[in-house]
């Protein structure tokens, strides 16, 4: 299985699902040593400054042709 089949595949729902998983143990960590919770709403726009870094999988570009 390569990149575009893999991502095709399991989709949005488990790219979310693990993103909010992260989210969740990075807030644990941060908890503990005192410094406040990362938001979702700061997560979100984290991701989107990386997202428009990133080249477009071949599948995407044929979509918006």
């Amino acid at each position: 299985m390569n990149r575009d089949e893999l991502y095709r595949r399991f989709g949005p729902a488990l790219l979310e699902a693990h993103a909010r998983l992260i989210l969740d143990y990075i807030n644990e960590i941060r908890e503990h040593i005192d410094l406040p919770k990362i938001t979702k709403k700061q997560a979100l726009a984290d991701i989107q400054n990386h997202l428009s870094s990133l080249e477009e999988y071949d599948w995407m570009k044929e979509n918006t042709q």
